[in-house]
């Protein structure tokens, strides 16, 4: 199961950061399209850095997963502060996509999505504990690819183009997949203080840009 993981660890990393090129190209091109709509300039820069901060470090954490020729998940308190960071992101998220409380979204694939996101961590901590890791890594990968089934369609500068093309757009929890994804790299044993400080400023970042748009600073 450990080579599945890898793998599937690797293409997710891969489609995470082609939708993050993807935002950073739409976003561009939606100065264009709507000039009175597009995102703040100093929002814009303060996103390209992000992502391409996002982009290397992911680049960085695939290199060193498959270097190691013997990689096992790891025990002990930091696990607890990886896992817990995956709900964090969640709940941090849940203001850009709003309806009275964390657990509803304005639209019902994202509800779904989100109601997902803060039971199944539980069940996958549960294997972790309980010597299945493999499994329960597993678990985390599976559902940071449901995170790609579209389910948003407020129309702003990242969504334009999916609501367009697709109904609605898979960006909303991108933050909360690259948490997930970097959380199963600290658990395979990557520096874990490097490996917190990037899980919880993507939380801080997801947590900026959704009440900016509640406080309508950003759009």
């Amino acid at each position: 199961m450990k080579k599945l993981n890898l793998n599937l660890l690797t293409i997710a990393f891969v489609i995470a950061n082609l939708l993050w090129i993807k935002s950073l190209i739409d976003i561009y091109n939606y100065s264009d399209i709507r000039p009175s709509f597009s995102f703040p300039t100093f929002f814009n820069i303060l996103f390209f850095a992000g992502a391409g901060i996002t982009i290397l470090l992911s680049g960085m954490y695939l290199k060193w997963i498959f270097k190691q020729k013997l990689i096992t998940p790891i025990s002990g308190k930091w696990v607890l502060i990886f896992w817990l960071a995956i709900p964090l992101s969640v709940i941090c998220v849940s203001p850009v996509c709003y309806s009275g409380n964390i657990f509803i979204a304005a639209y019902p694939a994202s509800a779904v999505i989100r109601i997902s996101l803060l039971v199944l961590p539980i069940i996958a901590a549960m294997l972790y504990y309980n010597n299945k890791k493999e499994a329960a890594i597993f678990l985390l990968l599976m559902m940071s690819l449901l995170l790609l089934i579209p389910n948003d369609k407020c129309r702003n500068p990242f969504n334009y183009w999916w609501i367009q093309k697709v109904g609605a757009s898979p960006l909303t929890y991108l933050p909360t997949m690259f948490v997930i994804l970097f959380s199963i790299g600290g658990l395979y044993g990557k520096n874990k203080y490097l490996t917190t400080v990037i899980i919880y400023g993507l939380c801080a970042g997801a947590l900026f840009l959704a009440m900016g748009h509640r406080i309508k600073l950003l759009w």
